[in-house]
């Protein structure tokens, strides 16, 4: 077990077959029940692996629950995602949604959502609401930041990036300012 774990993890550290590899390391540690041994394994690395492997579980189910989108144009895509971003901010009563084209400017997404929440509560069930709206979609969030201390939630979908903010946080780093050599938009421009 320790051999094959241990090559296993040295091949996802080089970006071999990461997905199989962690399945099968997975399944040795199932098999095995090895859990603990697993710092040795891989030397002093196990909170990556154990990320890495709750992280594809985490895919797995819910890809496994996702529609299957249909091919498209990719601007498209990232239209349609703001559209239900922009609803899903609004379902839940987010305040002051903008919406800024940043495609000129840098390669990190196509666009940004700054939206802000009267508190804490509301600003998480904004986000809860934006994962379960684009995951019904069939859009996967690529990595969520700051839910736990809820001032400033950020989720990543690669063509996008929502920003939930609590009021003053949002005044703070008013990233408006920060980006304001990209285009302001506004929710007219994303017509349902």
């Amino acid at each position: 077990m320790e051999i094959m774990v241990k090559e296993l993890w040295e091949q996802v550290q080089n970006g071999q077959e990461e997905r199989q590899n962690l399945s099968k390391i997975r399944q040795v540690i199932k098999d095995n029940g090895e859990r603990r041994k697993l710092s040795a394994l891989v030397e002093g690395k196990e909170d990556v692996l154990i990320g890495l492997l709750q992280s594809e579980d985490a895919k797995t189910r819910k890809n496994a629950a996702l529609p299957k989108r249909k091919e498209s144009n990719p601007m498209d895509n990232s239209k349609e995602m703001v559209k239900l971003a922009i609803n899903a901010l609004e379902d839940k009563k987010g305040e002051d949604i903008q919406i800024i084209d940043i495609r000129e400017v840098s390669v990190l997404a196509d666009y940004f959502l700054i939206a802000s929440g009267s508190n804490t509560n509301q600003v998480q069930a904004m986000a809860d609401n934006v994962e379960e709206t684009l995951g019904k979609a069939g859009y996967v969030c690529r990595q969520v930041e700051g839910y736990q201390s809820g001032n400033w939630i950020l989720m990543d979908y690669g063509d996008i990036i929502v920003h939930a903010f609590c009021r003053e946080d949002r005044l703070f780093y008013d990233l408006e300012r920060i980006w304001r050599d990209g285009k302001m938009m506004s929710k007219e421009d994303f017509p349902a």
